[in-house]
């Protein structure tokens, strides 16, 4: 079989500077809660087409006052459909900054350009638990066995990068210092 033409884009605008977001239990960590604020990463309609792969890879800090659980998640589409989830990590109280890393691939479904697309995604993330010295936990993400998840691939989708904190307390920082949405198409 002969190789296939790929290219590779970058779907989002580089962060200026680390995207700092607190007190809040669920948000858009690429868009933030503190400013400067990013725009949100918009995919036109008809954009995603069978075959194609994005590739997430982010990282940054984050900082505990209360004992929270802290997870990321990927939605995409109009209405925000969660597309993979991390389990939540425990953490102590009053951690911090210590370092996190996510790593994401999600492949698009869909023969043709139909309303009835899915997605798969898989991937791993990493956190450093209680100090900097110890060692680093990796987790498989999904936690659970994969599957597919509808997406509408003829209207516009939001892509989000969330960050989940069981509590929301002005302590519980998360930062992100580093974000490239990659999208790998066959020509």
């Amino acid at each position: 079989m002969p190789l296939r033409q790929t290219y590779r884009s970058i779907l989002n605008d580089p962060l200026i500077a680390p995207i700092t977001s607190n007190t809040f239990t669920t948000t858009d960590l690429y868009v933030g809660t503190v400013a400067p604020l990013n725009p949100p990463i918009l995919l036109p309609p008809n954009y995603l087409k069978h075959g194609t792969i994005l590739k997430l890879s982010a990282f940054g800090t984050y900082t505990t006052a209360t004992t929270p659980t802290l997870g990321f998640s990927v939605s995409l589409g109009a209405t925000g459909t969660v597309t993979i989830a991390s389990g939540l990590v425990h953490t102590l109280t009053a951690v911090g900054p210590l370092q996190w890393q996510w790593h994401s691939w999600h492949q698009v479904n869909n023969p043709g350009l139909i309303a009835a697309g899915t997605i798969e995604s898989w991937g791993y993330e990493m956190f450093t638990p209680t100090s900097l010295t110890t060692a680093p936990v990796i987790s498989n993400i999904p936690q659970t066995a994969e599957a597919t998840v509808a997406i509408d691939t003829t209207i516009q989708n939001t892509f989000c990068f969330r960050g989940i904190y069981s509590a929301s307390a002005a302590g519980n920082i998360v930062v992100l210092r580093g974000f490239a949405l990659e999208e790998i198409t066959q020509i």
